[in-house]
């Protein structure tokens, strides 16, 4: 039997003139945010896992990194990093949508954790966000 040799990316950043838009897109059925850098959207890519939600997108041919992957974004990514909530609204989610997930992820937060430092800096920057969204 053949043992295949395991593939090893060493994944780099696009050089500043192939630089491009960063597209953000949700995928509401199986709940998956994808942020391409550039054109990245053409290539044939490979996703590295970071964590158990988490990938990279890199391109399979020139290991150039082209994006990123979260998957169960609003299920569990955005209870583990809420920065996942800017993304979110950048992927489209509508404003009912936002507000939901930030009550959500507030009420999570002032539940579940017991630094008091951390659920005053969640409190103040879902408050902040919220704020933001009123003026857009």
């Amino acid at each position: 039997m053949a043992v295949n040799e395991p593939q090893i990316f060493h994944p780099r950043l696009p050089e500043e003139n192939e630089q491009g838009p960063v597209r953000f897109h949700f995928d509401r059925l199986s709940d998956t945010l994808v942020v391409v850098f550039g054109n990245a959207s053409l290539r044939q890519t490979v996703n590295i896992p970071t964590s158990d939600y988490e990938y990279l997108r890199v391109d399979a041919e020139t290991e150039e990194l082209v994006g990123f992957m979260v998957e169960d974004l609003t299920g569990y990514a955005v209870y583990q990093n809420w920065m996942y909530l800017q993304y979110a609204a950048l992927a489209g989610l509508d404003h009912e949508e936002m507000a939901a997930l930030r009550e959500r992820v507030e009420a999570a937060a002032l539940r579940d954790d017991p630094d008091d430092q951390r659920r005053s800096l969640v409190n103040t920057w879902l408050h902040n966000q919220h704020v933001a969204q009123q003026f857009r």
